[in-house]
C-alpha cells in the first residue's frame, strides 16, 4: 500500500505546477523533488517545512498536541 502512495505522490505532486506554469523547468524541479522525498523518505516535520512551510509545520504540532 504504501508503494501505491509514494507512485500517486510523485504523478500528483506535479500537477498543480502545471497549472501554475507552461515551462518545462519548474515543473521537471517539482517533479524531481516528489521523487527525490520518495527515495530520501525524510522526517515529516522536514517534508512539511518543504511542502508546507512554517504553516505546515504549525499544524502538524497542534495535530499532535491534540492527541
Amino acid at each position: 500500500m504504501s508503494n501505491l502512495a509514494d507512485g500517486v505522490f510523485a504523478v500528483a505532486l506535479p500537477l498543480p505546477a502545471v497549472q501554475l506554469t507552461d515551462s518545462p523547468l519548474p515543473i521537471a524541479g517539482v517533479a524531481v523533488a516528489a521523487v527525490s522525498m520518495i527515495a530520501l523518505k525524510p522526517p515529516w516535520p522536514f517534508a512539511a517545512v518543504l511542502l508546507f512551510g512554517d504553516y505546515g509545520v504549525a499544524e502538524m504540532a497542534s495535530s499532535a498536541a491534540s492527541r
